[in-house]
């Protein structure tokens, strides 16, 4: 197998970089694999489709420059573009960076990635990664014609992130009738996380030390299911007092505060917004909480883990892969608040069993490291372009 005598470009695609409020995790999954990959052994670059030009784009910009990452998509895209506007600005972005493999990581950057591959001079190689196993919630019928007809034999691959996304991927009849194959390579949390101790903060609240605390962090939006959390914690206060610290922010957060306040609870459920410091607060909580509707591998519920903080999840796509039931946490059905109640009750009744399955979860996480996910990347992008596959650091 032949070897390079220049790097690899690697073009990756995002929605945006206002990680945590806009955007998501598919999001810091992009631009950590970006960050992670040898920089000896690949160019590097991003292109980002919208821009909001808030404060937390301009720390992830300076911190891509920083690490010699080239970022497109920005001088000339403060605001959302016509579909026209952004494909020149994105043929611009092939014409500069010139790459020989293009990553997606949402639904418009995959019409991207494939609009590049077959109509640039340059005719990148295609890679799709799927984070999420609910594609297309808006536009059903277009997303069932690319899933089924295009996305199959278009792409050079498709990554999952997690088990479920996977089977379903190559469910689709066309991928099986060609025997094509999804690759599954975990998302996961950076492995020093599981060999130090995390930095201690002060609880935000003072009245945290009066009650139990649970957290649950997330975009606060349909996905993560804030309001069933929220109808549950009632159950649960009408129980016993405890506390709720939702950190996140997002376009249902007005909604959310006003159904705490409809149901009594705003007493004991706190909305921190998004927050930098998330693995400095987990140790101050007692329970982690996750009530999303779909997921693909939800990364804060493995630095939950790592944290060694007991967990319940929904049974849900990559939560469920993540989370035994009565082993590593509780799982619950979505969409059901009586369900969380009950579980969120047991596991403060049971400590003692609960940090045991927190111990437990805590050894299962070799697998989750994003050392392993960028290896993984870096290998399939040399098998694409038939080079050899770097060394391993």
């Amino acid at each position: 197998m032949p070897t390079r005598n220049h790097p690899t470009r690697v073009l990756q695609i995002v929605s945006g970089l206002d990680i945590g409020r806009l955007s998501g995790g598919a999001e810091y999954f992009a631009v950590r694999l970006t960050l992670g990959m040898a920089p000896a052994q690949f160019r590097r670059a991003v292109y980002v489709q919208t821009w909001h030009e808030t404060a937390a784009e301009q720390e992830w910009r300076q911190r891509l420059h920083a690490n010699d990452v080239a970022v497109y998509g920005a001088a000339s895209s403060p605001t959302r573009r016509s579909m026209a506007g952004q494909l020149r600005d994105y043929w611009c972005a092939l014409d500069d960076f010139r790459p020989d493999i293009i990553t997606s990581h949402s639904e418009r950057a995959d019409l991207l990635n494939l609009w590049g591959k077959f109509v640039h001079p340059a005719h990148p190689r295609s890679v799709r990664t799927v984070h999420i196993d609910q594609q297309w919630k808006t536009h059903p019928w277009a997303g069932a014609v690319f899933e089924h007809g295009v996305a199959p034999i278009a792409f050079d691959a498709q990554v999952a992130v997690s088990a479920t996304i996977q089977a379903i991927l190559e469910g689709r009849w066309l991928a099986r009738t060609l025997h094509r194959r999804a690759h599954l390579f975990y998302n996961g949390i950076d492995a020093n996380l599981l060999n130090t101790s995390h930095p201690s903060v002060t609880p935000p609240l003072a009245i945290l030390a009066q009650h139990p605390v649970l957290v649950s962090v997330g975009r606060l939006t349909e996905q993560k299911g804030f309001g069933y959390l929220l109808a549950a914690m009632r159950r649960v206060i009408d129980s016993r007092p405890a506390n709720l610290l939702i950190i996140g922010a997002g376009p249902l957060e007005q909604r959310l505060r006003a159904q705490a306040q409809s149901l009594e609870i705003d007493n004991y459920v706190h909305f921190l917004g998004w927050r930098s410091d998330v693995l400095a607060l987990l140790p101050h909580a007692d329970l982690f909480v996750s009530a999303s509707l779909w997921e693909g591998l939800p990364t804060v519920l493995l630095e939950a883990m790592a944290c060694r903080l007991p967990v319940i999840a929904t049974r849900v796509s990559g939560s469920k892969e993540i989370v035994s039931d009565h082993a590593t946490g509780l799982l619950v059905p979505a969409k059901d608040d009586a369900a969380l109640a009950a579980a969120i009750n047991w596991a403060l009744e049971h400590p003692t069993e609960m940090k045991h399955f927190a111990q437990t979860a805590y050894l299962s996480l070799g697998r989750y490291t994003f050392d392993n996910t960028v290896a993984q990347f870096s290998s399939l992008y040399c098998r694409l372009l038939n080079i050899q596959t770097p060394p391993s650091p």
